[in-house]
């Protein structure tokens, strides 16, 4: 979807630099695919992009598994094999991959929808 109200897209992850007519952009699932924030009806002027605050998608330590706002579905999805997590014995691990799985969307979607965004949204899995 075109949003042709937006002014300008800020990277910044202070919440002081928020305004009337501002959405916070991870990967954009929803702005992209409604043109505004769920439940409104006001039209955007900026976009403040998570994306550019260098966090690390996925910390790993001995009380369990951190995920950042903008950890991608992909990111997600290579977590049970990677080197963070080898040796750990945590069952859960094992329903990372077939959740994602259960997605079912493009390459696209996987590399720039958040796992953040849409946990908070409640999507549920699909095309």
């Amino acid at each position: 979807m075109d949003m042709n109200t937006i002014e300008s897209v800020v990277a910044t992850t202070d919440p002081g630099q928020w305004r009337e007519g501002d959405a916070w952009l991870a990967g954009g699932t929803v702005l992209f695919s409604y043109g505004s924030p769920v439940g409104s009806e006001e039209p955007l002027k900026r976009l403040l992009d998570l994306g550019q605050a260098g966090w690390p998608a996925v910390t790993v330590g001995d009380a369990g598994i951190e995920l950042a706002a903008t950890c991608t579905v992909a990111e997600l999805y290579a977590l049970p094999v990677s080197d963070a997590v080898a040796g750990r014995n945590w069952p859960g691990l094992d329903l990372f991959r077939p959740c994602c799985d259960s997605f079912v969307a493009s390459f696209k979607v996987w590399n720039m929808s958040t796992v953040g965004g849409n946990v908070c949204t409640a999507l549920p899995p699909g095309p």
